[in-house]
């Protein structure tokens, strides 16, 4: 089920679309793994183990190749720029607005 701001309620946890950010999103579920899809023009916080995703519109800034030095066999290389690409959205989108809220069944996309 999909939820847009014409929703008037909350979440289980308390996240009213209304009044709170990403900052909110992020103090009640947790750190997010987040997904833009340039197709749909849409980047995506999800919580895969909830079965909770939220949609935020991207700003319009191009995001630093975080993967830019790292070789193909370089796991730390690698675990860093995942760490610094999902720390450069939750401090870029952090007073944005959700726009969206899907939940359906944990474990599935």
């Amino acid at each position: 089920m999909s939820f847009d701001t014409t929703f008037t309620g909350r979440t289980s946890k308390g996240f009213d679309i209304h009044r709170m950010f990403v900052r909110d999103m992020t103090l009640i579920y947790g750190k997010p793994s987040w997904q833009m899809l340039t197709s749909a023009h849409m980047l995506y916080a999800h919580y895969d183990s909830l079965g909770i995703y939220f949609s935020i519109i991207p700003n319009n800034k191009p995001e630093p190749d975080f993967y830019l030095n790292v070789s193909e066999d370089d796991n730390a290389g690698d675990s860093i720029a995942r760490y610094k690409h999902q720390h450069y959205y939750d401090s870029v989108y952090s007073g944005s607005r959700i726009v969206e809220i899907t939940i359906g069944r944990p474990g599935t996309n």
